[in-house]
């Protein structure tokens, strides 16, 4: 490489910082971030991205809760946690990796420091029947501190439902076999209108974490011995709503077939307590779909809805039944999320019957929310390719839309996209659109199709990797 093009590079990185005025002042000014980050619109798009991140797997008609509701019980290790709201690459995370120094000291820190740390560290217990050791009793402090606006599920709840018995109760850790408060959740379950359980690991850093980077797990289902929790609890009270933390998705049997209904909250951030709180009562109606395929159980991994042809959970007449003890098909499909509403696909077209690889192509779809909330329904655009010449996947997503509906309303959703997006590499490591039928998949859900439209590819053509079509319009 040319050095000029060094020089280049690194006069625009110095050249970018000068104008910064990153040489003078190097560091940001504390005082400043709240006028940057605690604003109005921040914390509207906190809210809003908390909203839309949820993914509702399961009602069987509990949700929404009603408002006159008298006895609500939240229990799990995330019920008054403001920390687990949070993701591993976040503030919360950092801070407490930098408190926690289970894993050594690192760059940049201050030697004393760390190995005055460590050592307090290596006295802490760990949870029983776990490999990882039990939280710094500030962590939860020092969020709430640092995210004054944070509420817990439960704090949340309590304010939703100021006329009911809202009951908070630990009763069992994010990791472990620890039982000793078993006994007394579930006597209150049994009483109660309705029991939140909130399930799943802790994401983050250091040896306090269940899922993060360098912390690996052998078992996709819930940690410890929640899938036991989640068992009892759903023969105990039928009122059991599952409340879902984590980094990973939630690969539970349990929760799954027992529990009335799944809530997948990830780590929703800042304001996804108020967000859980808002989809329980109904005061917001659910609508986002899964970006992964769940596995129902770890021989299943990898697994994703645009395997090849033949393998993973479509493979035909080779092993029509899947596994010989557990079906093939995953816990959840991607593209997966359910409402409080119900929408109804119709008149679903095709802007043209045949194409070459330099054209754009649109498919339309009118969406109707005939039930009696309003809500959103995520509109998914896949293209199959019939027959090919290499291997190439069951099916490709070209493209999807988030619209809003209210009850009774239709939408026309219409979404284009360049032909080259189809390209595939060839034996040759050329970038081929090849000719041939193809089908364009109007869908809900990756295996919920609602309409197929046939095109055909004309000519093959070769087009340039790096300018070819990425995603629809």
């Amino acid at each position: 490489m040319d050095e000029g093009l060094v020089d280049m590079a690194c006069r625009r990185v110095l050249t970018a910082k000068f104008k910064l005025g990153l040489f003078e002042n190097p560091y940001p000014r504390k005082e400043m971030l709240p006028n940057v980050f605690r604003t109005e619109r921040t914390q509207e798009l906190c809210k809003e991205n908390a909203l839309k991140s949820l993914v509702l797997l399961k009602n069987d008609g509990i949700l929404p809760l009603k408002k006159d509701v008298k006895r609500i019980l939240v229990v799990g290790p995330h019920a008054d946690s403001v920390r687990q709201l949070f993701g591993g690459y976040t503030w919360p995370a950092i801070a407490e990796m930098y408190a926690d120094f289970s894993s050594g000291a690192m760059a940049g820190t201050d030697t004393a420091e760390a190995v005055s740390t460590a050592s307090v560290d290596a006295e802490r217990p760990y949870y029983s029947g776990s490999k990882l050791k039990c939280e710094l009793p500030e962590v939860e402090a020092r969020t709430r501190g640092g995210a004054p606006q944070s509420k817990s599920v439960f704090e949340a709840l309590h304010e939703k439902y100021p006329d009911a018995e809202v009951v908070c109760l630990h009763g069992y850790n994010y990791t472990g076999d620890d039982r000793s408060e078993l006994e007394e959740l579930y006597e209150k379950a049994a009483g109660a209108d309705v029991v939140i359980a909130t399930v799943g690991g802790k994401y983050g850093w250091g040896a306090t974490v269940t899922t993060g980077e360098t912390m690996d797990a052998a078992h996709i289902g819930l940690p410890g011995i929640q899938e036991e929790i989640v068992g009892r609890l759903a023969k105990i009270n039928d009122r059991l709503v599952v409340l879902h933390f984590d980094g990973r998705p939630c690969s539970s049997r349990n929760a799954q077939e027992k529990a009335a209904a799944i809530l997948e909250c990830w780590n929703p951030g800042m304001l996804g307590g108020y967000a859980i709180a808002d989809v329980l009562c109904g005061d917001y109606n659910p609508g986002g779909k899964l970006p992964v395929t769940v596995a129902a159980t770890s021989s299943q991994i990898p697994i994703y809805y645009n395997h090849e042809n033949g393998s993973s959970y479509s493979r035909g007449a080779y092993m029509v039944d899947g596994y010989t003890d557990v079906d093939s098909a995953p816990l959840y499909y991607f593209g997966y999320g359910l409402s409080y509403t119900t929408f109804e696909y119709g008149n679903a077209g095709i802007s043209a019957k045949e194409v070459k690889g330099s054209d754009s192509m649109t498919v339309s779809v009118d969406v109707t929310n005939i039930g009696d909330m309003a809500g959103d329904e995520v509109v998914q655009i896949y293209v199959r390719d019939v027959a090919s010449s290499i291997a190439r996947p069951v099916k490709q997503l070209v493209g999807f839309r988030r619209v809003s509906l209210e009850p009774g309303e239709t939408k026309t959703v219409a979404l284009t996209f360049r032909v080259s997006q189809l390209a595939f590499l060839d034996y040759e490591m050329n970038w081929k659109v090849e000719a041939g039928d193809m089908v364009a998949e109007v869908a809900a859900t990756s295996n919920d199709v609602k309409a197929e439209l046939a095109f055909k590819i004309t000519e093959d053509a070769l087009v340039e990797g790096k300018s070819r079509g990425f995603y629809a319009r």
